[in-house]
């Protein structure tokens, strides 16, 4: 995996790969406290809490500063400690979401009579399985993606990392809407209220839109001052502008599949965007890589995979989206005649 990614060769890398594999390994322990978190995150958003999640998230995240702290000072635990506190804290923000759970009217979790939802696993994975599938090609394709961009040496690592954690938060604001627009649309879908979904799409998409769009253009206008946050060395700092300009600049147009793609989920058609991404997305920037930035190797040329890939994304989207509406109406029609 190392040597796909060109760190075998990376002298600085290298120096670090041990801390980075400990680090991993005691990383992925944690991951059945992620799980429980999602899932019962998942669940309380279903019912309109998106207020205790995030409290949750709060706590544990102050924890894990605490932790950090204690562990690394304290105890110079290190690469460990920053892990292990990692692991701990996310154990809380799972614990706290079952705790709700636990106590909830509505949606009592109730272990010893959980045998009788065996039923529903065949809808969960209809839903699930396309988009695991989706992201997990995704992350495959900016790992071909992180690779081009090791070719280019310390530098260019150092200011592409820098620029994703500003494109990481501003993601987060799209998905966020994005799960949201499942959310209301699986609600009003399933009571056959198919206007309200109409009016779900453009209202996600209106302020998604709006509150991603102001970070990211804030982040573009300020690139090198709040570059300078994480490195002092200039050529760092212009690396990381120009991922900024390449590709985040370009952000906001995600809005155009992701709310799309969310209210396709919301109406249980899953298969829909996830076929859109892993085409769209995944293979048209391995393509891109192979072919464009092959006969020009730059970085510049290598960013721009990631707007023209969104825009593939986007038109495949939503003429996936506009045939199953026009499918479902039609279904909808003959079954009113038929009644």
């Amino acid at each position: 995996m190392l040597s796909i990614l060109h760190c075998q060769s990376n002298a600085p890398i290298i120096r670090f790969l041990h801390s980075a594999k400990l680090y991993l390994r005691i990383y992925l322990l944690g991951y059945p406290f992620l799980l429980l978190y999602d899932f019962g995150s998942a669940i309380l958003r279903a019912r309109g809490d998106s207020r205790y999640p995030f409290l949750a998230l709060v706590v544990s995240g102050a924890a894990n500063i605490g932790l950090n702290l204690f562990f690394v000072i304290v105890f110079h635990m290190g690469v460990s400690g920053v892990a292990l506190a990692t692991d701990v804290s996310n154990g809380l923000s799972a614990f706290l979401v079952l705790i709700r759970l636990k106590k909830d009217g509505q949606f009592h979790l109730r272990f010893q009579k959980s045998h009788g939802l065996l039923h529903f696993i065949g809808e969960i994975l209809k839903t699930g399985i396309p988009s695991a599938v989706q992201g997990a090609v995704f992350c495959l394709a900016n790992i071909f993606v992180q690779a081009s961009v090791n070719r280019f040496g310390a530098t260019a690592i150092a200011g592409s990392t820098i620029a994703m954690n500003f494109e990481y938060v501003t993601y987060y604001i799209i998905t966020a809407f994005g799960q949201t627009a499942t959310t209301f649309t699986s609600q009003n879908y399933a009571a056959k209220q198919y206007a309200r979904c109409r009016t779900i799409l453009w209202c996600s998409l209106l302020l998604s839109t709006v509150c991603s769009s102001i970070p990211i253009f804030s982040i573009v206008l300020f690139r090198n001052t709040v570059s300078g946050f994480f490195s002092t060395d200039a050529a760092v700092i212009e690396t990381a502008g120009i991922w900024i300009l390449c590709i985040l600049l370009f952000e906001p147009i995600c809005n155009l599949y992701e709310i799309p793609a969310g209210v396709l989920r919301g109406s249980g058609h899953a298969i829909c965007p996830a076929v859109s991404t892993m085409i769209g997305t995944c293979a048209f920037r391995t393509l891109w890589i192979c072919t464009a930035f092959r006969a020009y190797p730059s970085l510049p040329m290598l960013y721009h995979a990631f707007p023209l890939s969104w825009v593939a994304t986007i038109l495949l989207v939503n003429m996936g989206g506009a045939i199953i509406a026009y499918l479902g109406k039609r279904k909808r029609a003959n079954w009113i005649g038929d009644k």
